[in-house]
């Protein structure tokens, strides 16, 4: 991976998770688990970004350096597959592999977990010597990424889930 791509995943990732915490911070049970308006609560959410990051850092990731690799990188420009991740406009169902599966995570432990995971996705980047633009993998919604883009994917992703819980916070 070159040194620009390397830093531009490690700020996303820290960028990310410093607002997902922002964003966190002061909610306390029971409002971690307060659903307003059938949408998921903050523990859901919570849920939901652990299971995906896990996903694709400890399955995607491992399965596309696995495969051949193919010359260049994803056909999208990381601007759009961020631009398009970050629309809170488009409505997207989650798959039911990483929905959450129930509302009674609590914050401790959600936390933990997210940061335990993050930090394990930014040591890989800060350490891989793959070539993480010649591996690609098929996105439910976004279509075909290189292993940058599925990281990218990730910090876009949690912000993305970041506005939604802001917004849960003024409701």
């Amino acid at each position: 991976m070159n040194s620009a791509d390397r830093l531009s995943l490690t700020l996303a990732l820290e960028q990310s998770r410093s607002l997902l915490r922002a964003a966190v911070e002061g909610i306390e049970e029971p409002q971690w688990h307060e659903k307003v308006d059938g949408a998921w609560s903050v523990a859901e959410i919570m849920e939901h970004l652990w299971i995906t990051e896990y996903g694709v850092s400890k399955v995607m990731i491992p399965r596309l350096l696995a495969s051949p690799a193919v010359e260049g990188p994803g056909p999208t420009p990381d601007a759009v597959l961020v631009e398009r991740t970050l629309d809170r406009g488009t409505k997207v169902m989650s798959p039911e592999r990483v929905a959450p599966k129930d509302n009674t995570l609590a914050r401790a432990k959600a936390l933990e977990r997210f940061q335990e995971t993050r930090e394990n996705l930014i040591a890989f980047v800060q350490s891989t010597g793959e070539d993480l633009r010649v591996h690609h993998g098929q996105h439910p919604v976004l279509g075909r990424m290189d292993c940058c883009q599925w990281i990218l994917f990730i910090a876009a992703h949690t912000e993305r889930h970041t506005e939604q819980i802001a917004q849960l916070k003024t409701r």
